[in-house]
């Protein structure tokens, strides 16, 4: 929807913006018929590996779906800014990584934390929220939420070609 309009997404436990976790499929591309660039995704042959999914490319949303056609995660990237994820009032992908996490800290408590060569996450796996920074950046690539409170996964919208 890149029409130099911004949207507030909240971020609230088990919903990213209007998706919430267990919605079916057609909730949700009816909460996101003003977003048009969507490319759906089947089922891998593993199902655990490659779940069905929605990416919706002008939010920067990933919605993966259970095999019962509900929606078991939402990662929202950092890739475009027409969604400004809000958690608390503040500004998650404008402010500053550490800054973040410390509100995250605040509301929830201690997070699990770990360090991959590239990033770092943070998860709150009672909330079922992860937070993902890149070691170069001081700000947060991703936030996801998922029904089964995984940490950092690479989304189909972050596989980069080399």
């Amino acid at each position: 929807m890149n029409n130099n309009m911004t949207k507030a997404y909240e971020i609230k436990q088990g919903k990213i913006g209007p998706i919430t976790l267990g919605m079916n499929k057609e909730e949700v591309r009816d909460v996101m018929k003003d977003e048009p660039d969507i490319q759906s995704l089947e089922r891998g042959t593993i199902p655990t590996h490659f779940p069905e999914s929605d990416m919706f490319f002008d939010a920067s949303l990933v919605i993966e779906y259970d095999q019962g056609g509900l929606v078991e995660t939402i990662t929202l990237l950092r890739d475009i800014l027409d969604i400004t994820p809000t958690f608390q009032g503040k500004d998650i992908f404008g402010e500053v990584a550490s800054d973040v996490i410390q509100l995250f800290i605040d509301f929830y408590g201690e997070p699990q934390k770990k360090n991959f060569p590239i990033e770092s996450c943070y998860s709150w796996p009672d909330q079922k929220i992860t937070l993902q920074v890149l070691q170069d950046s001081e700000l947060i690539e991703s936030i996801t939420i998922s029904t089964q409170g995984r940490g950092c996964i690479v989304s189909p919208l972050h596989v980069k070609v080399v």
